[in-house]
């Protein structure tokens, strides 16, 4: 897996970006943190990540905002997301059909594997074949 990949990671508990900043880090990941969604939006905006990994509930602006904001530019809609959220945030998505999920509390390994995982997957599609996804 290349490395030095660049993460943006979005939620309004500054404890939870801060753990996914340190252990991306030290993965040799570039870690971009944001804990208002409108700052994690316009970093964003600005970087242009190869993955975001965003609460799903946030004040002001969804993590489901984002993504399909992020989706409707044509610059980052390559993106691929993943999915923070507690129990009873996935419980009020069961009809969304979304792989990467990562359920809170989640360990630096479950991190990591998730993080992999979806950009290993995102190298190995080929361009223009891939699924927009669009929430309601």
């Amino acid at each position: 897996m290349e490395k030095g990949k660049k993460v943006v990671a979005i939620d309004d508990i500054a404890s939870i970006t801060k753990f996914i900043k340190v252990v991306l880090s030290r993965a040799n990941y570039q870690v971009f943190t944001a804990n208002n969604p409108h700052e994690g939006y316009n970093i964003i905006l600005e970087v242009k990540p190869d993955l975001v990994i965003s609460d799903v509930n946030m004040p002001e602006l969804s993590g489901i905002d984002i993504f399909n904001r992020v989706k409707s530019n044509p610059e980052l809609s390559h993106i691929p997301f993943i999915f923070m959220t507690g129990t009873s945030d996935r419980d009020e998505m069961k009809n969304v059909d979304y792989p990467a999920w990562l359920n809170k509390p989640f360990s630096d390994i479950e991190l990591i594997n998730t993080v992999e995982e979806v950009l290993i997957t995102l190298n190995g599609a080929q361009k223009g074949k891939k699924e927009n996804f669009t929430f309601p």
